[in-house]
């Protein structure tokens, strides 16, 4: 299956809290990107719902805290690598599209 990504994602593997109608989750996010995120979570969202996530950047100043959608789902690990979602950041401030973009690009060079 060919990536046809517009902008690289960072490999994490950083704590995230997100909220949502659904309930809350706690876990590991996977990869990050100034466009979304996937979090690994066994809970039971579906696509469209709207939550609020906070993901800590390793060894970088701050972290993420926006609206998401859940835009895909993979309830098993394969062929995903993880059971999660992925979500596409709402309303993302400036300052953490910046953070974001110099965090990638910055695990890029590493």
């Amino acid at each position: 299956m060919r990536d046809e990504r517009r902008f690289p994602r960072a490999l994490i593997d950083t704590p995230y809290c997100l909220l949502g109608k659904r309930g809350s989750a706690k876990g590991k996010a996977k990869n990050i990107s100034p466009v979304g995120v996937f979090v690994r979570t066994g809970e039971n969202w579906r696509v469209g719902d709207r939550v609020h996530i906070t993901v800590n950047l390793p060894q970088y100043h701050g972290s993420v805290l926006s609206q998401a959608e859940v835009v895909w789902i993979c309830t098993k690990p394969e062929p995903c690598g993880d059971q999660g979602v992925g979500l596409k950041w709402i309303d993302l401030s400036m300052t953490d599209v910046f953070r974001l973009d110099n965090f990638v690009r910055h695990w890029e060079e590493s």
